[in-house]
Parts: structure tokens; sequence; C-alpha cells
């Protein structure tokens, strides 16, 4: 054992007394939980096991981290290897948020009762709001400004589209991370006619307002389970044109967006160039349905009812 390993479990030890007092502290105000539900497995999982065991209370899970996708790799070392499955078959219900999450966690050997429940969006925030067609289509491109999201292409791509398909294009880029200010610099030189527009850490009402100015939402990325944006902006009726990536091909189709797979290609290309004709073929409304009976607050409620009854059914 290095001394790093010898660091982790110090803190471990004094983390786990601090989880510890916050459960009494709970138990004395509301009385003992029938559930215990954990988001991500590591490394919160590892005392979420421990109270389970100790006040004997079933444990939930709900997984989206990205980690145990190849593509992302960040699934290794002793430590979490061992403790993530020693949590994941303790556990009495696995609910990662895509049936390829599950499929990819099972790969790793994480043997467990895996029941998938896609992630939540708050459909009454993010709304429909019905608005005349612009001449030109409106893209909106929000995320991270992270490597797996390949903005330079995405960029390229922009140019591309304004040049050769919609010179009355515009395109909304929104989000956070190191890179933004030096993507809008670089675009303003490159084309400082273009119609470009960024938005830094965008708040909660801007947010909706941006879903609101837009015709599609666009991800270029390289890896993902089921991004939340993909389901707000359903839940505001615009369809997604993304790289068909993880779980989004479960929940992206023909009749709410574009997949594409070459993505470092000219699949982003092609598929915006192909929304430039389709613009008008996707139905708002029918959109927005399908967000409200996949992702509502109602829905994704029902879905773990379901959950928890059973496991107390057998308890």
């Amino acid at each position: 054992f290095d001394k790093r390993n010898k660091s982790i479990l110090k803190k471990r030890k004094i983390i786990g007394s601090l989880y510890k007092k916050g459960f009494e502290k709970i138990i004395a105000e509301f009385g003992k939980p029938d559930i215990i539900h954990l988001n991500v497995v590591f490394p919160a999982g590892i005392f979420a096991l421990e109270l389970s065991k100790q006040h004997n209370i079933p444990l939930v899970i709900t997984e989206h981290w990205t980690g145990y996708l190849p593509e992302d790799g960040s699934y290794r070392g002793i430590l979490k290897k061992y403790f993530t499955k020693k949590i994941i078959a303790q556990a009495k219900v696995i609910c990662p948020v895509t049936k390829h999450l599950a499929e990819n966690m099972q790969a790793h050997g994480l043997k467990g009762n895996y029941i998938p429940v896609p992630n939540v969006v708050d459909t009454e925030k993010f709304s429909l709001t019905l608005r005349t067609e612009t001449s030109g289509p409106v893209f909106l491109h929000l995320s991270s400004f992270d490597e797996r999201q390949k903005k330079p292409l995405i960029i390229q791509t922009i140019f591309s589209v304004y040049r050769e398909a919609n010179a009355e294009a515009e395109f909304i880029m929104a989000g956070d991370g190191e890179n933004i200010h030096e993507i809008e610099k670089f675009s303003r030189m490159m084309n400082p006619k273009a119609r470009i527009s960024f938005h830094f850490r965008p708040m909660a009402d801007e947010l909706v307002k941006l879903f609101h100015s837009a015709d599609v939402l666009v991800l270029n990325s390289a890896y993902e389970n089921l991004p939340v944006v993909i389901l707000e902006a359903m839940s505001c009726g615009l369809p997604v044109l993304s790289s068909n990536v993880g779980g989004i091909k479960e929940y992206v189709n023909s009749s709410n967006g574009i997949l594409f797979d070459d993505i470092d290609g000219d699949g982003l290309l092609l598929s915006m160039m192909d929304f430039c004709k389709k613009r008008s073929s996707f139905n708002k409304v029918e959109i927005r349905n399908f967000a409200i009976k996949n992702f509502s607050k109602e829905e994704i409620s029902k879905k773990f009812d379901s959950v928890y009854t059973d496991i107390l059914k057998s308890v």
C-alpha cells in the first residue's frame, strides 16, 4: 500500500464519521428511512453501503457516470474497482440512466439487478413556446466547452453551413469551460459577419429563453450517457441533432431529431444541412409530449415508486 492509498483511507474514515452523524440526525428528526437511494456509486457508495448494512436498509443506486464507457476510461484503479464491485453487488437495484450504460457496467463484471431509469426534467420550467419561424434556422449548442464536445469541429462546421447551406442561419453557443472566450475570439476573427452569439454560464431562466429562441439543439460529443440538456430541449419542443453515442439513440429518433455516426468527419455538417431542409417537418408539440411521457417528474416518480414498492414487498 503506498502513501496515496493510506491518505485515501484516512480521509474515508473522517468523511465516514460525518456521514454517520448526518444519518443519525436524519433518524432523530424523521425516523428510520425505508430506502437509501445513492446517486453515483463511487465514492459516496462506500458510506451508503455501510449505513445500509448497519441499519438493515435496502440500497438503490442511480448511475449516470460516463467513466464506465471505454471512450472515457475513468473506471480504473484498485480501490475504485474494489469498492464499486462490492457496492453494486449489495444494492437491491441499480438504475443506470440508459440500457447502454447498464451494458457497459456489466461488461466490467459489475453484476446486479439493473433497471434503467432515465434522467428527469422539469417540464413545467422547460415549457413550449410557439414562435414565428425565422427565415433561416437557429442552431443552439449548449454544453461544457471541453474536449469531448469537439468545439473546433463545431466552429468549422458552423462556417461551412453559413457559407454553403444557408447564409441566414443563426448559431447560439452557450455553456461554460476555459475555452469558450477563446473560441468566441476565434469565430469573430474567422468571420465577423457570421450570426453567432455566445452566452457564458446561462442561468436557468436564461437557458429556457435560449431554447425558446432556437429551432434545434446540436451536440457533437465523443461519448455521453443521456445528457439532461437533450431532455430539456425536447421538453421545450426542440428536435435534437446529435452524434450517435451512448444511450442517446434510445430516445432520439427520426421523429424528434437527427443522429450521425461520423463524429470526426462530415457527419455534423451533413446533419446540419439536412436539418435546414427538414426544419418544418418536426412537430414541436409531439416532441414535447414525448418528453413529458418519458422524462417528467411525474413519470420518473412512478418508475422509482415501482422500484421502491417491489423492494419493500420482498424484505
